[in-house]
Parts: structure tokens; C-alpha cells; sequence
């Protein structure tokens, strides 16, 4: 059985609150964490506290994402699909590069 180990190190949220939030609330409508039974409040206090957000109100922060007024209400998830798929690409073609 693999185990994982404690990080040495404390992780910190880096980007926006927004963002932090936006990525949770997607967690949530995915029924990711515990096939989805738990609540915004929870999930963002487990967040925050994972990454020393200090706590602002998720529900609040929500309702300004979807006040957003540009292509994409979700622009930090597409940018997040974007980025990873744009390493993917770099893999592969690395990987090809190799053979």
C-alpha cells in the first residue's frame, strides 16, 4: 500500500481569493470530496486553512464571480484547462523529441 507522507513544508495560496474559491466551488459541483456531501462553508474552511487564506465569506466571493461580466464567468478553471493542456502538449512533444 503507498502511503503518503507529510509535506516538509507548508503550502500557500498564491493566487486570488477569487480564484481559491471559483476552484472550490467547482470541487463541490463535481462531487469530488466526499461524493459531495459537504458544504461550501466546510469546504472553504478546510481550503483556506490548508493554504492560510485567512477566511472570507465563500458565499459572498461567489455571487462577484457570477457578476463577472466577460466571456467566461469560470476564467480561472479555463485558464487552469488551458495550462494543463498546454503542458500536456509540451510532454508529448518532448517525448517525441526522445524516440
Amino acid at each position: 500500500m503507498f502511503r503518503h507522507r507529510k509535506p516538509d513544508r507548508k503550502f500557500l495560496w498564491t493566487g486570488k481569493i477569487t480564484d481559491l474559491v471559483e476552484l472550490i466551488y467547482g470541487l463541490a459541483e463535481m462531487s469530488c470530496i466526499n461524493e459531495g456531501k459537504v458544504s461550501i462553508k466546510e469546504l472553504s474552511a478546510f481550503f483556506y486553512d490548508l493554504f492560510g487564506v485567512e477566511g472570507k465569506d465563500a458565499y459572498r466571493l461567489y455571487a462577484d464571480i457570477k457578476e463577472r461580466k466577460s466571456d467566461s464567468r469560470t476564467y480561472f478553471l479555463d485558464q487552469m484547462a488551458k495550462c494543463l493542456n498546454e503542458r500536456m502538449e509540451r510532454d508529448e512533444g518532448e517525448l517525441a523529441k526522445r524516440r
